[in-house]
């Protein structure tokens, strides 16, 4: 593997540096440990607010070269820090964000809230050279320390980790959260393993069991963590079925539990809530504020009152005991 930054420079078309560039013949660069002839000066690229001094991966050179310099420059949307960045030069990748720079039918700069080109690579990535990094806060280099890579295993540059895994494993968690997703649960839920108490029925149990078993090995890991990044609320069923096909094209046996009927309706933002629940049915309403049944079946009216009232006078009774 090589560092992203070159070849991000090189598909850009090797763009001029905005800083003065001095010779370091023999030299190495500070920021990707690469050989280079010539670079800018530590003392003219780093600013009194870089933070990253264990990043770098040559401490002793005095140098950063052309391709690391010109991927750390730049503010605001005009640079890389920003946004996520996902290159792959054996086809052309859709268009970078409106206020982006555009670098190319090649190089794609996006939100977290569009990744679908990078699950698309991730799932099915060629054995040319390609770079997916994926930036959280927008505050901090994500790009330099990347790396690009060939073929199905692969490293992930996700803020400040990397995630190191292959496309068959990426596609089993991407399917199980998105899965779980499509079922209401939340990313905490997912990542904590603890569901909602008012998620689970006794038809929602066996599904969740099924994929939270599946994520338990991830629970914790960066790989987890870049599914659920990756995942939005439009896209949830556009990549549960993407990474079943993946898994299909590999041959692996998901041996997927029945979904009840009802399993259309709970993805309604809970249109149709469980009539289980006390008062839930839509021929059910019930009348809390004054213990009233307006069902009219004898349920919770004058008995229910008297049952409150009861309690109600056992507790004042405490209070003077």
């Amino acid at each position: 593997m090589r560092p992203a930054s070159h070849l991000l420079w090189e598909v850009a078309g090797k763009p001029p540096c905005p800083k003065r560039v001095r010779p370091c013949p023999g030299g190495t660069c500070c920021v990707c440990g690469e050989p280079c002839d010539e670079g800018v000066t530590v003392k003219d690229h780093f600013g009194a607010n870089f933070t990253d001094h264990n990043m770098l991966r040559d401490f002793s050179s005095g140098f950063v070269c052309v391709p690391c310099a010109w991927v750390m420059s730049g503010r605001g949307t005009s640079g890389f820090r920003l946004w996520s960045v996902i290159c792959r030069t054996d086809r052309e990748l859709p268009p970078s964000h409106e206020k982006a720079d555009k670098l190319g039918p090649h190089i794609q700069l996006t939100t977290r809230g569009d990744l679908s080109a990078a699950v698309e690579l991730l799932l099915d990535p060629p054995d040319s050279e390609w770079v997916i990094s994926i930036a959280i806060s927008g505050q901090k280099h994500v790009v330099p320390y990347a790396w690009a890579n060939r073929g199905s295993t692969w490293t992930v540059r996700m803020e400040g980790i990397d995630v190191v895994s292959d496309s068959v494993t990426f596609a089993r968690v991407l399917f199980h959260a998105a899965s779980l997703r499509s079922l209401g649960f939340t990313a905490d839920e997912i990542l904590s393993g603890v569901p909602s108490v008012h998620r689970i029925t006794a038809e929602i149990f066996p599904l969740w069991t099924y994929h939270a078993d599946a994520l338990r090995r991830h629970r914790g890991g960066a790989l987890l963590d870049l599914a659920l990044v990756c995942i939005t609320k439009e896209r949830i069923d556009e990549y549960r079925d993407a990474a079943k096909t993946t898994l299909e094209r590999f041959g692996v046996d998901l041996a997927l539990p029945r979904l009840f009927a009802g399993h259309d309706a709970i993805r309604e933002h809970g249109a149709h809530p469980s009539a289980r629940v006390v008062g839930a049915s839509e021929s059910g309403h019930r009348d809390r504020s004054g213990g009233r049944d307006i069902r009219g079946d004898g349920c919770g009216g004058g008995e229910a009152s008297l049952h409150r009232e009861f309690h109600e006078g056992h507790r004042q009774l405490d209070l003077f005991a």
